[in-house]
């Protein structure tokens, strides 16, 4: 069960990823650059690329690696799972 839900979260990552780094405007996915006013970023190229791999690229690994059952999947999944839940914001 593990696998499926990183590679559900694999595939979501990366198709928001590519469309953050290709147009950084928001435009593709109507995000407006107004919700970076409080970040350090001007437009979405840079979360884009962190969401792409990160998110995108770590979880499809981690996917693969619980399919596979490999000794580190489980560390893959809560070092990715961890990292799902601190970009969260709780106010």
């Amino acid at each position: 069960m593990r696998g499926i839900l990183q590679l559900f979260i694999a595939l979501g990552a990366l198709g928001a990823g590519f469309l953050m780094m290709v147009n950084p405007d928001g435009s593709k996915i109507q995000m407006p650059l107004g919700m970076l006013e409080d970040s350090p970023f001007k437009d979405f190229l840079i979360p884009g690329i962190i969401l792409f791999t990160v998110n995108g690229l770590g979880n499809l690994l981690a996917g693969c690696l619980s399919f596979l059952r490999h000794k580190l999947a489980g560390w893959a999944g809560i070092f990715l799972g961890c990292g799902l839940m601190n970009g969260s914001d709780i106010s």
